[in-house]
């Protein structure tokens, strides 16, 4: 009975193509924030956006109306 329930897990490690210990290797773990185009947070100011834009390969964003999510609001000088 031992037997027969050890070639079975055997087989079902050769299925999968791996055993469970592969898992636990952190050798194997790819990054889980950068190259994923996601950003941690908005970007605060205009400054932290351009610096966004020179590391990564985003587009520039506008912020033409704020939405709530920054925390810095772009000054509207409009001296007409």
């Amino acid at each position: 009975m031992a037997k027969e329930k050890r070639r079975t897990e055997r087989e079902d490690n050769d299925l999968r193509g791996y055993s469970d210990d592969y898992l636990n290797e952190s050798d194997n773990v790819v990054s889980t924030q950068e190259c994923t185009g996601l950003i941690m947070a908005p970007p605060a100011s205009e400054s932290e956006a351009e610096s966004f834009t020179d590391l990564y390969t985003i587009p520039k964003p506008e912020n033409k109306k704020p939405n709530g999510l920054q925390k810095e609001e772009k000054e509207n000088h409009d001296f007409q």
